[in-house]
């Protein structure tokens, strides 16, 4: 999961390696995934684990539930807070999703914004967004020893 999120948010510049890399990583997976997928369904509580390490405003106990395709259950899991937000985890690839969406970097309209360069400078946080109630966005982990 880390590979997979590293990918999209870690800084600095993308070493021609990492493709290969992260396609072995891929073929790992897969030939795994039984074993993943069954410790996932007696330990759902690593799935939470796994979700945090990417969102740390993740709550502490989640239901989850393995999304079935006609026959045969998949890698995914999903699971609703008691908030009612949706958070979903595909063991293969390491995808984590809050509300449907992956976590992503703040707009420019954010970036730009005068009051945020006085606060925060250059700084471009990974963040995600909620939409209930009006948009609003929030980081995903702790900046500064605290979560904006």
């Amino acid at each position: 999961m880390l590979i997979s999120h590293g990918r999209i948010f870690l800084d600095g510049p993308k070493e021609l390696t990492e493709q290969p890399l992260y396609v072995r990583c891929l073929e790992v997976m897969g030939n795994r995934a039984a074993g993943f997928i069954d410790q996932a369904l007696r330990h759902p509580h690593i799935l939470t684990a796994a979700v945090t390490s990417v969102l740390q405003r993740t709550p502490p106990t989640l239901e989850w539930k393995q999304l079935q395709d006609s026959c045969f259950g998949t890698g995914s899991f999903q699971a609703v807070s008691a908030d009612g937000h949706l958070y979903s985890f595909n063991t293969l690839d390491g995808t984590v999703l809050l509300d449907g969406s992956p976590p992503s970097r703040l707009p420019k309209a954010i970036l730009n914004h005068r009051m945020y360069k006085r606060v925060f400078g250059a700084c471009n946080f990974e963040a995600s967004w909620r939409g209930r109630g009006g948009l609003w966005y929030f980081t995903c982990c702790a900046q500064h020893g605290a979560l904006w």
